[in-house]
């Protein structure tokens, strides 16, 4: 989504963000575990290289109309929504930085998005420990997608998803510890999110 990226200073100002053009070439993006919800009624939920995806399209983003607009009533989630920001974190420093393709007129409140990606961060490593403990109770297996399309065949690999059989056979005290912590929850979204793969026809 980036072409140019530039730090934001005092004086930067942008244009009004108004589509999604910038973001119609997505095929799959980044989401954290505080979107799982809202995320698992519109977009299947993966896991990819220690990373929760969510796949969007094939070729191209399917959740974007003729008119660059969002589809009514889909998850959009924050990785998107966040442009033309973006941040790199030094030692305990955010630093905010943004697409110089959006320049414009418009001011911005820099505390205000600083705070929103610091909250974002927060999320980012819950969601890295979520995986993490997946991992460790090899809860994860590959799985390939495989979808016809226009009589076209799209095959999209290195994806992961829960193992349920793996899951079933968990111990009781380690199902309590899923519970507690609150990932069971997360589990049950992702998986209930795999229903969504067929939006991508």
């Amino acid at each position: 989504m980036y072409k140019n990226i530039d730090i934001v200073k005092k004086d930067t100002k942008i244009k009004k963000i108004k589509d999604f053009e910038y973001a119609k070439n997505l095929t799959q993006s980044i989401i954290t575990i505080d979107e799982f919800f809202k995320a698992s009624n519109s977009l299947p939920i993966f896991f990819l290289d220690d990373k929760a995806i969510v796949l969007l399209g094939l070729k191209e983003n399917s959740f974007i109309d003729s008119d660059n607009k969002w589809k009514k009533g889909e998850y959009i989630p924050f990785y998107i929504r966040r442009y033309p920001f973006n941040f790199f974190q030094k030692d305990d420093k955010f630093i905010l930085v943004y697409d110089t393709d959006a320049k414009g007129d418009e001011k911005i409140d820099i505390d205000s998005i600083l705070e929103k990606m610091k909250e974002y961060q927060l999320s980012y490593n819950k969601t890295e420990k979520f995986i993490e403990k997946l991992k460790e109770l090899e809860l994860l297996k590959e799985v390939e997608l495989s979808i016809n399309k226009n009589n076209q065949k799209y095959i999209i690999k290195s994806l992961k998803q829960i193992d349920e059989e793996k899951l079933n056979n968990l111990d009781d005290d380690k199902k309590v510890e899923l519970v507690n912590s609150g990932f069971y929850k997360l589990i049950i979204a992702h998986l209930l999110s795999l229903n969504n793969v067929q939006k991508l026809l």
